[in-house]
């Protein structure tokens, strides 16, 4: 897909000349709107020497069209914390769906291979039913016809496409009645929803059929396969009214070519598919022979979700290990518990069984849990779902590793979908809960601290990542900040900034810096110019708000700037020294310096009459940095009008400079 690779798929040797393999359904992944070149190439290893080597590629060009993108966010590890964003949704409402990187990884499909397929398969079913006929005399079959404007095989999209095909369907029933009228046939059983027909023939009853140009399949009704058909269809029916998210099929039987299932039952895979396309799941036991290279039929139908068993640690056995009765192929999806399960039984009574039947119902449950939590996701992606966050489980039969299902996992695994439209800009701030601190982003735009800036220009999933705090210690940090999107030097800028204590103890006084910086990247290098001071501290667990007006300071130059705020931003102690000059010009350069003053974070020290301490009557005074690299600031009260004892004048604050 653009260049890239993004699956490869192997067939099983031999395959036989004007033989086929198919690949239905494989879900690409979610793409961005524009144009996208598909490339698929047959035998891109070179292994098979060709007549012709030119044909093994195909290219075709997709156009994407939309302009909503989804945004998926997940907290890690889960309850450590909440993300909000600072928009509303835009482009819909909330659903719940299944992440793009478990989207690309979406269960592949064998499909039935069109009528090249059926027509090979229905030679071969052919000469078995003769066989049976010449011991038994009369044999159960099931027939597939052609239908009138429709594909060979043609899978609906669900119950309104389903029903929308009745009518073509009925009627090549019908026809195929009226056909078969002269010949010796009985049982005949119609299907609603798929082009087959369900009677029991006599030898030239199965030749006629062999030889009508309207029949593409005939295969065999074994164990009355028809009845739990017509259940199938039964559930798509009910669908309608009811949110049904899986069929269970524990039943079986064991075949000697399980890999030839999609086109041996074609109307088995034809009701299956109608159920997929629903969003129905057909869940079906692999079966109990303890085959390690063949599954039952009909869990090896392709759109069937196959379940495989494991044992439970009772009895001698190995918690989570294969059981050995457990039939086992490639064609196998999951594992679920299948010994020893406690169930009810006759009597009603409860005893401890084993059976991959067991093991199927774990998934169908599973499934109606996960539906519950994402209504529209599709059958392929919740199998996926599963398959991911399951435990990945060997079975030392054929060293073939499946998932054994995590339902707890797999829930976690399924993330509300935020539509925003494309170009929308708006930023995620991560809280932590009591107890841990933030730690960091992915699939992040641009972050900052806590706060993660994502524009919505295609698929998002982001997320925050926290840490527990070790110790008992407070951890403060700032959870909002706003400022006017202008502001002139010497005027005053109204700010407000959001502070949390979100460590496990009290915090002591400290302050909150507002900086100006270049980048986003904000830092006690940049320009400080305010703070927020608090003397009393913060309580864990408790918030705080710095609002207020602030002036722009002379020093700022005329530019552009990120505001930017950092809490707590005087770490460590400060040494300062302060020096006083004389100015008396009979003594110039004479001066004294007074003791280091140390401050700790947020510290503050008045010096009352500084000249009389150096015993001049008039001077200024120098303050500078001797340890530490925390910001400070320092400030003169002059007394210009008064004397002591007679009232003071305007006292105006002259600013320092360090």
């Amino acid at each position: 897909m653009d260049g890239h690779l993004r699956e490869s798929f192997e067939v099983a040797p031999p395959l036989q000349p004007r033989s086929y393999r198919f690949l239905e359904d494989f879900v690409i992944r979610r793409l961005a709107p524009g144009s996208h070149t598909l490339r698929i190439v047959a035998d891109a290893g070179e292994a098979v020497s060709e007549s012709n080597e030119s044909d093994n590629d195909y290219t075709r060009t997709i156009i994407v069209r939309g302009d909503c993108f989804p945004l998926t966010t997940k907290v890690t590890p889960e309850a450590a914390g909440v993300l909000t964003a600072s928009r509303e949704l835009n482009c819909g409402s909330v659903r719940m769906g299944i992440p793009e990187a478990v989207q690309e990884d979406a269960a592949r499909e064998l499909g039935t291979g069109g009528e090249p397929v059926l027509e090979a398969s229905k030679a071969r079913s052919l000469g078995a039913l003769r066989s049976r006929i010449r011991s038994e005399g009369r044999v159960k079959v099931i027939v597939g016809l052609r239908t009138t404007g429709q594909p060979v095989v043609s899978t609906a999209t669900g119950l309104r496409a389903a029903e929308a095909r009745t009518g073509p369907i009925a009627q090549a029933q019908r026809l195929l009645t009226l056909r078969m009228s002269g010949h010796n046939i009985s049982s005949t059983r119609r299907f609603k929803f798929i082009p087959y027909v369900a009677m029991e023939v006599d030898s030239a009853a199965l030749e006629a059929l062999a030889t009508d140009p309207e029949v593409i399949s005939v295969a065999e009704d074994g164990s009355d396969d028809s009845h739990w058909i017509q259940g199938l269809e039964r559930v798509l029916e009910l669908s309608d009214s009811f949110d049904i998210a899986a069929v269970n099929l524990s039943l079986g039987r064991m075949l000697t070519e399980s890999e030839n299932c999609d086109s041996e039952f074609p109307a088995v895979k034809e009701a299956m598919d109608n159920l997929r396309a629903a969003g129905i799941a057909t869940v079906a036991a692999s079966g109990n022979a303890g085959s390690p290279a063949a599954i039952d039929f009909p869990a090896c139908i392709s759109s069937a979700v196959s379940v495989g068993s494991t044992d439970d640690g009772s009895r001698e056995t190995t918690p989570d290990a294969v059981s050995d009765f457990s039939n086992s192929s490639p064609l196998l999806d999951l594992l679920a518990p299948g010994r020893w399960i406690t169930t009810s039984t006759l009597g009603d009574e409860f005893h401890p069984y084993r059976g991959t039947s067991l093991a199927a119902p774990h998934v169908t449950g599973a499934w109606a849990v996960l539906k519950s939590k994402a209504p529209g996701a599709s059958v392929a992606d919740l199998l996926t779902v599963l398959e991911v966050t399951g435990i990945p489980t060997a079975d030392p039969r054929n060293d073939l590793v499946r998932p054994r299902i995590q339902v707890d996992a797999a829930i976690d695994g399924i993330l509300a979908e935020m539509p925003y439209s494309s170009g929308t800009l708006l930023t995620l701030t991560a809280t932590p809960n009591p107890g841990f601190r933030f730690s960091s982003w992915r699939g992040c735009d641009s972050p900052d601290a806590n706060r993660c800036v994502v524009d919505m220009d295609s698929v998002h999933n982001v997320t925050a990542f926290f840490e527990p705090m070790a110790g008992n210690f407070p951890d403060l940090v700032t959870t909002s900040l706003t400022g006017p999107p202008t502001a002139t030097v010497g005027s005053r800028a109204s700010i407000s900034a959001g502070i949390r204590n979100q460590g496990p103890a009290n915090a002591g006084p400290f302050r909150l810096g507002l900086y100006l910086s270049a980048d986003t990247t904000i830092t006690t290098d940049d320009t400080w110019f305010a703070a927020c001071s608090y003397e009393a501290g913060l309580l864990a667990g408790e918030s705080e708000t710095c609002s207020r007006s602030f002036p722009i300071p002379p020093r700022v130059s005329p530019g552009r700037y990120i505001l930017g705020a950092i809490v707590d931003d005087l770490e460590g102690s400060l040494t300062l020294r302060v020096t006083v000059f004389s100015g008396d010009p009979t003594a110039p350069g004479a001066s004294e310096a007074l003791p280091d003053r140390t401050l700790p974070p947020g510290g503050f020290h008045q010096y009352d009459g500084i000249l009389d301490m150096a015993g001049f009557d008039n001077g200024y005074v120098r303050v500078e940095r001797i340890e530490g690299t925390a910001p400070f600031y320092a400030y003169g009260v002059v007394n210009d009008g008064g004397f002591p004892g007679q009232g003071s004048g305007d006292g105006a604050y002259v600013p320092a400079r360090e």
